[in-house]
């Protein structure tokens, strides 16, 4: 399937599916993908906005790219700007560190111990 006639479809589910699929579920996919220590691409929008670094946005050590608007030419975009950085599987790991359960806990600890 050409990706002429795959965007529209993909943008056709997603907005169908959006009730369905918070927002949380698409940061939770992008930092189990980061945990993997795989860059992503998202729309920008919702919890990806914290999970993700993207350059353009924030400062550090790139963890992947936003795309501005459900359409082919956005994601295009993002996926040239995407192809032109270096971004470590390492940087990605430690960035999905931050949202993990095993730190929760521990913070949650440290905070009841006090």
């Amino acid at each position: 399937q050409t990706l002429e006639k795959a965007i529209p479809r993909m943008e056709k589910e997603a907005k169908g599916n959006k009730a369905l699929l918070p927002a949380v579920d698409a940061a939770k996919q992008a930092q189990t993908a980061l945990d993997a220590g795989t860059p992503v691409i998202a729309y920008k929008s919702g919890g990806v906005l914290e999970t993700i670094v993207d350059p353009s946005m924030n400062s550090g050590s790139p963890t992947g790219v936003f795309f501005d608007a459900l359409t082919e030419e956005s994601l295009y975009e993002a996926i040239q700007k995407f192809e032109k950085l270096e971004i470590s599987a390492k940087d990605c790991r430690i960035q999905a560190e931050k949202f993990s359960k095993e730190r929760f806990v521990r913070e949650i600890k440290h905070i009841v111990e006090k």
